[in-house]
């Protein structure tokens, strides 16, 4: 696992835009009256998979150390 560990710089490329992706979801969400659950549940996936991948660098819960 340590050659997959995320990192800040992997963390950056995919989560660069995730301002502006959390700013589009809200403005989707508060104008669309009937979002699919599909849709919503993309959103969702999308959220977390983000904060997920940020926690994980930050606190380096994923880094492997060795016994």
């Amino acid at each position: 696992m340590p050659r997959m560990k995320p990192n800040e710089q992997v963390s950056l490329a995919l989560n660069g835009d995730f301002r502006g992706v959390m700013i589009r979801y809200k403005k989707e969400l508060l104008t669309t009256p009937d979002i699919s659950s599909l849709r919503k549940r993309t959103m969702i996936k999308r959220i977390i998979r983000g904060l997920y991948l940020t926690i994980n660098v930050q606190d380096k819960s994923l880094v492997h150390k060795k016994s």
